[in-house]
């Protein structure tokens, strides 16, 4: 199978749900292992809805009970410690707002937080969620006093400041947390807007120049991370003298890259990017007519699991993909419901993905597993190691290499088991 060019690994398609939000502008989103989530923003009369966009519908999950009042320009992220979306600030008719609320994906229910330190007042500021520590990061905004030019964090219970941006505040900007890297990526602003990247560790901020093509400064864009393409995804927004535009870009942590696809979605600003994990796509939404889908087309099919005989002390054992298999980077597969005792070697085989939809599989009725992956190249690894790093070479010779994994392990007790197989491609970005 020939590997894709570069205009063919993304493509953007426009979908047709037959029910959308009544926002048009100026909602709050975040993505979550369920799908994409907006809340309140512009629309007749106000809303103070909440939607869910599971890739295929958008389902309005609104609660009964108490609900956070209808607003713009507020912020919200998914807190995956505590499987929530927070909520902050943004504005109604009685001006700037500085509440800070809860959406429980387990309970559906908005809780309003009373936290200590909270920011003051503010609309247009950006959030991200810091998994690596834990944190949601605000920064900026437009408050009573003007352009906000702080940083702070929030831990669950109570806001703190934390080191503040470089510059004299800014607004209307766009952040992502790069969980590849452990950095939050701030981008754009109305104020003095410039083509410069800013990123925050915890400890610092980094303002990074870019060299090479770089999106125009702008302001009421839209960014997502896509953990698949470990790219931070930016799309529209204003640009001084020409308006609201459409084009996209993906950040890789040193430069820009314009968004390979020939055909993108209608132009907005003050939109929202969603990823919706399921389906490893990103989503852009302008507004009721226009739900537009970024799909990777990179040919990932996982395999039915082995059967649960096959299964140990820990249950079935599943191997997971953490990084995917790009040229020039590390491909890195985990194995996970394995005890720490086990000893796992993890099986490799090339094969053509356009003669069959899966290798020949091999029953082994002793066992009760199917194998699919004989091991023309092992990785074993030391007990108690369920983690495979497997660098990809530069050479584009690789791109389009197919290949089928499974992983084997012995454990203490249940003696051998073995995972579901995965198979994949190697792409190029």
């Amino acid at each position: 199978m020939a590997a894709p060019s570069p205009a063919q690994q993304v493509t953007w398609t426009a979908l047709a749900p037959s029910v959308t939000p009544p926002t048009t502008s100026g909602f709050a989103y975040a993505s979550s292992p369920e799908g994409g989530w907006l809340f309140s923003g512009s629309a007749t009369g106000g809303s103070n809805e909440l939607w869910l966009f599971n890739g295929t519908n958008w389902i309005n999950r609104t609660p009964a009970g108490s609900n956070p009042v209808s607003r713009v320009a507020s912020a919200m992220v998914f807190d995956s410690a505590r499987d929530r979306l927070v909520l902050f600030g943004g504005s109604d008719s009685s001006g700037f707002l500085a509440d800070t609320w809860a959406f429980s994906l387990a309970t559906s229910t908005w809780t309003q937080l009373s936290p200590a330190g909270a920011p003051s007042p503010r609309e247009g500021h950006a959030m991200c969620y810091d998994s690596a520590r834990d944190r949601i990061v605000l920064v900026g905004g437009l408050g009573a006093a003007g352009i906000a030019a702080d940083t702070f964090e929030f831990d669950g219970t109570d806001w703190a400041t934390a080191v503040a941006p470089p510059g004299t505040g800014q607004f209307d900007a766009a952040m992502v947390f790069d969980d590849r890297r452990d950095r939050c990526v701030l981008v754009g602003g109305a104020i003095a807007p410039t083509a410069d990247v800013l990123e925050f560790d915890g400890t610092a901020w980094f303002t990074i120049t870019p060299a090479g093509p770089a999106p125009a400064p702008r302001s009421g864009h839209s960014m997502v991370f896509d953990p698949v393409r470990a790219r931070a995804v930016l799309f529209g927004g204003s640009v001084a003298g020409i308006g609201v535009v459409n084009d996209a870009w993906e950040w890789n942590g040193t430069a820009w890259m314009p968004d390979p696809a020939t055909a993108l979605p209608p132009a907005h600003g003050a939109g929202a990017l969603l990823f919706v994990p399921s389906q490893r796509r990103t989503i852009a939404y302008g507004g009721p007519s226009s739900t537009t889908a970024r799909t990777s087309n990179f040919p990932t099919e996982f395999f039915e699991s082995t059967p649960t005989t096959c299964g140990g002390l820990a249950g079935m054992p599943v191997l997971v993909v953490e990084q995917f298999p790009w040229r020039s980077d590390d491909f890195v597969v985990r194995l996970d419901n394995v005890p720490d005792g086990a000893v796992a070697t993890l099986n490799l085989d090339p094969f053509t993905w356009s003669t069959a939809p899966t290798p020949t599989p091999v029953a082994l009725p002793f066992l009760g597993c199917t194998l699919f992956a004989t091991g023309v190249f092992t990785f074993p690894q030391p007990a108690g190691v369920f983690t495979w790093t497997i660098p990809i070479s530069g050479d584009p010779v690789w791109i389009g290499f197919e290949m089928v994994l499974q992983a084997v392990a012995i454990e203490p007790v249940a003696g051998f088991v073995m995972s579901g197989a995965v198979s994949t491609q190697v792409g190029d970005r």
